[in-house]
This record gives C-alpha cells, structure tokens and sequence, in this order.
C-alpha cells in the first residue's frame, strides 16, 4: 500500500500562437496583445496498492489557475479570472495467464470558471478505457477502447463518444 500526496505552483506564458492569432471572424481581430499569464496552484492525494500480478491506484486532485488563457467564439484569445478543477482518477491493471494484461482507467472531473460558475470548454466530466494486450515472442496485439462524456465547445457541445483500436506487430 502507497500514499502519496504533491503540492505545487505553476506559470504558464501566453504561447506566440495565442498572443498573434489572427482571427478576421473575431470581435478583437488582430493581436491579443493584453494576454497574461497563468498562475496554478494545486495538489494531488494518491492511494496505491501492489500485487505481483495487480495494480489499482486512486488519486484525488485539485487544481485552481488565475489568468487562464482559453479561446472564447467570437472574442478570441482571453484570460479568465479564475477556474477550479477537482476530479478523482483511478486505474487498475491486471497481468494474466498467456502474456495477455488488461488494463482500465477512469476519470471524473468538475472544471469551472469561478466567476458565473460555467463549465470549461473541452474538459468532460467523465472519462476512461479499457485494454487488453497480448504478448508472445516477438509478436503482439491489442485492443484499447475509450470514452468520454459530453463536453461543452465554442460553437455548442460536442457530442459522447467512443473509440476503439485494434494493434497487432511482429
């Protein structure tokens, strides 16, 4: 059994692209000159547990940011006051008779401009995949399949959905 626990700080400088990103559909085409950059603070919890043949982790986390920079339809490049993320991760990994290991992983996350309490764009609330690989010699293969939930976008929400993909080598 493991705990582990991080506090941190960090900074993030507007990128050339965010600050000269011209945009003639904008309400501020040209430069985004008034960018600042963003402050993070945040810490993470993390609970482990080893086996031989298994694994399961859970972390907690929370991360508020000052300044973040994000893309807003029709402003442009903006910072916003002040957002909040807080989720709980978890991942489990098995290994198998007959070189197969399967693999899974979920997240759950609550991103959200604290000045009108808003979701943040492109950050779903749930998350997470399954795999399973198989190995023999030189040859292998793998399924990975993963989701998310809904998640709001500039021009509305971008709709759930799934992947899967299928990998084989020799």
């Amino acid at each position: 059994l493991s705990l582990n626990a991080s506090f941190g700080q960090g900074f993030k400088a507007p990128s050339i692209f965010e600050r000269t990103y011209p945009c003639p559909e904008c309400a501020t085409p040209g430069p985004a000159i008034g960018l600042k950059p963003e402050q993070a603070q945040g810490w993470d919890l993390g609970l482990g547990w080893r086996a031989a043949r298994a694994s399961v982790r859970l972390t907690a986390y929370r991360l508020t940011v000052s300044d973040q920079i994000d893309y807003r339809y029709p402003e442009g490049y903006l910072n916003i006051a002040r957002t909040r993320g807080t989720g709980i991760e978890a991942e489990a990994e098995a290994r198998l008779p007959a070189g197969l290991v399967l693999k899974a992983s979920y997240a759950y996350a609550e991103a959200k401009d604290l000045s009108d309490g808003s979701r943040l764009l492109h950050v779903p609330r749930q998350s997470g995949s399954v795999s399973i690989d198989w190995t023999h010699g030189r040859a292998t293969a793998g399924l990975i399949v993963r989701a998310r939930s809904s998640t709001p976008d500039v021009f509305g929400e971008v709709r759930p959905f799934a992947v899967a993909d299928v990998t084989a080598a020799y």
